[in-house]
């Protein structure tokens, strides 16, 4: 189960990148201790990159999330629920505060 909170709840100085790897990590132990010895820069799981690509956010992938304008880190935020792959989606007013050509996009 993942949700998107009203507020949101964004890794504000972390990428767009990071922010779906965290969303997205299956907290498997092996995975902490292969990262010890072997480290390498992860990459985002199918399920994430699906995600990236439905949303239109391969363009700012490497960008900080507070360099990006309210609306597109709204959709991030939604991004990021959907990047761990729930079975369940909650959304908490996931269009409150976009403007009308946003929420318009956003419901596309």
């Amino acid at each position: 189960m993942a949700r998107s909170f009203q507020s949101l709840e964004l890794f504000e100085s972390l990428s767009v990148r990071d922010n779906l790897l965290i969303a997205a990590d299956d907290g498997r132990v092996r995975h902490y201790v292969r990262d010890l010895f072997w480290s390498k820069r992860p990459t985002l799981n199918p399920i994430a990159l699906a995600v990236v690509k439905e949303f239109g956010l391969i363009d700012v992938l490497d960008k900080r999330v507070d360099d990006l304008p309210y609306g597109q880190r709204r959709l991030i935020a939604v991004a990021r629920a959907m990047a761990g792959s729930p079975s369940v989606l909650l959304l908490d007013e996931p269009a409150a505060g976009l403007g009308d050509d946003e929420t318009r996009e956003f419901e596309a």
